[in-house]
């Protein structure tokens, strides 16, 4: 005597355009993020100090956090030591803040001097506190990759 097994796959139509609909919405989102991040950083821009014959940049990046449903920036400012010449010898100090746009709340500071074994003068995301660069990264990126 035989077994029959038989197995019926059903695609609705409504999970699909419910899941197109969720991409499109996550999609505005995102440009909204990416929008409101440029907004926010407009007027930024690279300073020259003659007296210390510094250079400062300012960069950032944004991300939509759609488990969160939070627009995130990190923004990075680095300061450079520079030749005579005005070419770049090192990048000596980096901030780095992550903030959530909408909510204007800062997450998360770090702050140090780029040197290797040096710990930063200020590193922490809400109460967790960091000693290094390694671990400021380790603890924004669920914020910055979900």
């Amino acid at each position: 005597m035989g077994i029959a097994f038989s197995v019926i796959i059903s695609t609705h139509p409504a999970n699909t355009l419910e899941a197109a609909s969720d991409q499109q919405t996550l999609d505005e989102l995102s440009e909204r993020c990416g929008e409101k991040a440029e907004e926010s950083f407009k007027g930024k821009h690279i300073g020259y100090d003659t007296k210390s014959n510094t250079l400062s940049t300012m960069t950032y990046e944004h991300h939509y956090n759609s488990k969160l449903n939070k627009c995130f920036m990190v923004t990075k400012i680095s300061l450079f030591n520079l030749t005579e010449d005005k070419e770049i010898i090192t990048e000596s100090v980096i901030t780095e803040s992550l903030n959530d746009l909408n909510g204007n709340k800062t997450y998360g500071l770090f702050h140090g001097y780029n040197i290797p074994g040096s710990k930063p003068s200020r590193c922490s995301v809400l109460d967790k506190e960091c000693i290094s660069w390694d671990e400021w990264k380790a603890l924004i990126k669920p914020y910055m990759e979900e």
